[in-house]
């Protein structure tokens, strides 16, 4: 999902093709945009996830899982330069029929191709009904990111927590276990009833939610869905004060090399004699 500033409202759907698809498939792929929409209602996303996986690759033979993206360009005036990329999780063990031992190497790569980026923030989405000790993103995030300047947990369905286990994931906001430099928020999913909720009624329950104990003891800066923006925000803000100077660099490297290569090719042969004595 692209979020892009502009003075007007405007929806843009496309595929990116993968590093590995062939000329061929880049073009098909390519093939596919909608654009000019101004609102994407569920019914409406859902209907072009449908005819994008039928169209696309995933046919019978096919892997579960792909490395094209799927880029979804949100514009407004309301908009902040940000993009983000949802990655498939990390599974240890094929199922029979669905996936495969190349797919979980091909999940691999697609994750690793993404967050080594250091430029990029890793949200590591970890559920809190589970044991964050064997979550291996954590672990990958790790190799790419030693220090933890752009690692953030996110901890998930709290109300999926067996009675007796809300103290360890509280732990872990708390950072008293398996700190992150970066630390870790807390945010409550949308239940399969409340799909069709809007943003107004989820936070509400969200709200409600975390306003009982015991999480009402933990800090309020870590917990709901508007903390963990305001944590996104700080951090997208200092990476690009750290990254900004770099990226000038870059530019200026680039625009060199792109005149030595203008400048290799000689003077300019607008007039036939200059083409025929060249």
């Amino acid at each position: 999902i692209i979020f892009r500033r502009a003075s007007t409202i405007s929806i843009k759907v496309s595929i990116i093709p993968g590093p590995d698809r062939s000329r061929r498939e880049v073009e098909r792929l390519r093939g596919y945009v909608k654009d000019g929409l101004v609102a994407l209602a569920a019914n409406e996303f859902l209907e072009i996830l449908t005819e994008v996986c039928s169209g696309r690759s995933l046919e019978t033979g096919q892997s579960t899982f792909s490395d094209d993206l799927l880029s979804i360009e949100l514009c407004g005036p309301d908009k902040q330069n940000l993009s983000i990329i949802d990655i498939p999780g990390i599974f240890r063990t094929p199922t029979e029929g669905v996936t495969t031992e190349d797919d979980m190497a091909l999940v691999r790569r697609i994750m690793h191709r993404h967050i080594q980026d250091e430029r990029t923030i890793i949200l590591a989405v970890i559920p809190s009904n589970t044991d964050v000790a064997t979550q291996e993103i954590l672990t990958i995030a790790k190799e790419v990111d030693p220090k933890g300047i752009r690692t953030l947990g996110v901890l998930t369905k709290p109300d999926l927590i067996d009675n007796g286990g809300e103290e360890n994931v509280m732990s872990l906001v708390e950072g008293k276990r398996n700190p992150l430099r970066l630390g870790y928020c807390i945010v409550r999913n949308r239940g399969q009833s409340e799909l069709l909720s809007d943003s107004v009624a989820r936070r509400r329950r969200e709200k409600d939610f975390f306003s009982t104990e015991p999480w009402s003891r933990l800090d309020g800066d870590r917990v709901g869905t508007p903390a963990l923006q305001k944590r996104l925000q700080d951090l997208l803000v200092s990476i690009t004060r750290r990254e900004f100077p770099k990226v000038q660099t870059q530019i200026v490297q680039q625009l060199s090399s792109c005149r030595k290569g203008l400048e290799s090719l000689g003077a300019d042969r607008e007039s036939t004699d200059q083409q025929r004595q060249f």
